[in-house]
């Protein structure tokens, strides 16, 4: 647990000494980075800086910014910048709409790369023929207002200026959205509004389900991503302070000294620690997750895996869109390959096809793609490397959405074992110590080659590993899984981490995906809950304790992914106590107990998976520690022998 006194960042309670280093480096990194945002530049250096009005294009990029403050439907101020491209107008635009710094595009901080924009992806659009525009949310940046996590307003307020762009001089009155993260849920949060001029949106690494993406992912608190990112909004906001300074706008200089000095009240650490459960309070957008089958606009998504920030879940809204106008990526790799080349080299045509109009045939492709063993040139699975050049070394299509898989369920027997035949009887219960230490993975704190995954060995008293003997065919499987456990332990609460691997047959162990359980708030939704998603209330009203060490039923959400588990290889599913996982931290229950599994046949613990596709496969599987965030390590547990399945149980 942490708490924020006089700045700095106070563990009250940690189980290793190793663990409270690492925090320790997050505060010092991240406050650190804030203080450089908040003076980022002497004055011997600002006088070689352009002065307000004079807006210089980066290498000749845009020919002309505008920027200044437009009026919402209530009167607030929202700051813009607009880049314009060479040539004639009117232009299609393409808005970049968030809580950092959008409204500052252009800027001098933004020309010297100090910005969440994507400074190359604007230059590819402007070269396309697209305006480019970038606004911040009210109570960001130099907008007005103040700063309300999921207000209402979000989406609004994004209506208002998707029409707002469609009215100007030099718009033709055709208007898209882009960009990931914050600016990828704006998107969403705009689109379900349906802004009559709004015509495609590309959000990318989006949250639609607050609770459930990323502030307690399986009713576990997730403490440290809420928190950095707080920071991170404020860091974004002085950057826009840099550009204000230069352009003389003082307005924007005081509005974020008043965010600024409000934000601790209202931060994403207040919000995601301090309000745990799903709540239905008036003026939030906290299920925007339910109202994307409103949006009429087309929309391309992009999803990573393993992403550090936002995580992979995005509350699954792409299933709710109309599938004849929405479209899929979904990777391997970090929350930033949305600024892979190979990414932003569909969303031209995208754009060109929806926002322009142009019979390009685009919506005669595959609307879902999905890559597989996605590498960088530098070829390690901890850097990001040059994430521009990022490459799949397998691509799998689908006409439309939904992906359709089969369910593939796994027995977890006393053995150690994964098998497709269920325990005839009862069998010994399998047990392991909460809480432990357990290995890192893919940590948002580490310095670039940290390999916490690779040289941290699983606890043999902490974890429990089931594995598959080697598969018989290869198989490939997307989306959630499932681990479906009948538990027990002598404490009130307990958390419970589930982590995928593959096992491959020279002693490696690659990291796959995980996925968290607190056991008390284990009730399920049984109407939006399938075979592979177990989706829970997570009300305050359906908490339950557990009593008397008695064994309940709980369902472990593994966050979608998409992995090719070859022949020969295993599959493996490891149960521990929840650590730092990309920007995901944790908090919870500390008391020590045994965690009980069960195995029988009234009593059937299992793993279920997505199974897409059995064989046909041609590719090799790439070598270890190749392949964006998914580390490998030596493989410490045993392999069962004999036959592992073959997908042909699977319905």
């Amino acid at each position: 647990m942490v708490q924020t006194e006089a700045g700095l960042l106070v563990l009250k309670r940690t189980s290793a000494w190793s663990v409270a280093i690492a925090l320790a480096v997050v505060g010092l990194l991240v406050f650190s980075s804030l203080a450089q945002a908040a003076n980022p530049l002497p004055d011997s250096q600002r006088a070689d800086l352009p002065k307000p009005g004079n807006y210089l294009p980066v290498n000749g990029v845009w020919a002309e910014r505008l920027t200044g403050y437009m009026d919402a439907r209530d009167g607030m101020d929202l700051k813009y910048s607009v880049l314009l491209p060479p040539g004639d107008g009117p232009f299609p635009a393409i808005m970049n709409y968030s809580g950092y710094d959008p409204g500052s595009i252009g800027g001098t901080a933004y020309q010297a790369g100090n910005t969440t924009m994507d400074p190359e992806l604007d230059a590819k659009l402007l070269k396309a023929g697209y305006a480019v525009v970038g606004v911040n949310m009210r109570g960001t940046g130099c907008s007005d207002g103040n700063f309300s996590l999921f207000a209402n307003e979000w989406g609004t307020d994004g209506y208002d200026a998707v029409e707002w762009t469609a009215d100007q001089p030099w718009s033709n009155g055709k208007v898209g959205m882009a960009n990931w993260s914050y600016a990828g849920l704006s998107q969403i949060l705009t689109a379900v509004n349906n802004p009559p001029h709004l015509k495609a949106i590309a959000p990318g690494m989006a949250v639609t389900d607050q609770w459930r993406d990323v502030a307690s992912p399986g009713g576990v608190t997730n403490w440290l991503f809420p928190y950095g990112w707080g920071l991170f909004i404020q860091q974004r906001w002085n950057a826009a302070k840099t550009s204000a300074e230069v352009e003389g706008d003082t307005k924007c200089i005081d509005n974020i000294a008043a965010h600024n000095a409000g934000f601790n009240a209202v931060s994403p650490y207040r919000e995601g620690v301090e309000r745990p459960h799903v709540d239905n309070k008036p003026g939030r957008t906290n299920h925007v997750w339910r109202q994307v089958h409103k949006i009429k606009a087309a929309v391309i998504s992009m999803v990573a895996w393993q992403d550090e920030a936002t995580g992979p879940r995005a509350g699954y809204y792409q299933n709710r869109l109309d599938p004849k106008r929405s479209y899929l990526v979904g990777t391997n790799g970090p929350h930033d390959i949305y600024m892979a080349d190979r990414w932003q080299a569909m969303l031209i045509p995208f754009f060109d096809r929806y926002v322009k109009g142009k019979k390009n045939g685009f919506e005669k492709k595959p609307h879902v793609r999905l890559w597989f063993d996605t590498k960088t040139p530098d070829g390690s699975s901890t850097k990001s490397g040059n994430l521009r050049k990022s490459t799949p070394g397998t691509v799998l299509t689908q006409k439309s959405l939904p992906i359709k898989v089969k369910p593939l369920r796994l027995s977890l027997r006393s053995s150690g074992s994964l098998t497709t035949n269920k325990p005839r009887k009862p069998e010994p219960a399998s047990s392991y110590d909460f809480p432990t230490v357990s290995p890192n993975v893919n940590p948002d704190y580490a310095e670039p080659g940290d390999t916490d995954w690779q040289e941290d060995p699983a606890d043999p008293n902490g974890t429990v590993a089931f594995t598959t003997a080697p598969l018989q065919r290869t198989l490939t499987f997307q989306g959630p899984a499932s681990v479906d456990l009948w538990v027990s332990a002598t404490t009130p609460d307990a958390d419970i981490q589930a982590t995928i691997t593959e096992v491959r047959p020279d002693g490696k162990e690659v990291y796959v995906n995980r996925g968290w359980l607190r056991l008390s708030e284990r009730a399920l939704d049984k109407k939006l809950s399938t075979p592979t998603l177990p989706f829970l209330k997570r009300t305050k009203g359906a908490v339950q304790m557990l009593k008397d060490s008695k064994p309940v039923y709980g369902r472990v959400e593994i966050m979608q992914f998409a992995h090719i588990f070859r022949k020969g290889t295993s599959i493996r599913v490891l149960l521990d106590t929840p650590s730092t996982t990309g920007g995901y931290g944790f908090e919870g229950p500390r008391d020590d107990t045994k965690i009980k599994v069960f195995h029988g046949p009234n009593r059937n613990s299992k793993l279920v998976l997505g199974l897409m596709r059995v064989g046909g496969i041609k590719t090799p599987k790439p070598a270890c520690d190749t392949v964006l965030r998914q580390p490998c390590r030596e493989n410490t547990f045993s392999i069962p022998t004999g036959k592992g399945p073959d997908g042909s149980t699977a319905r």
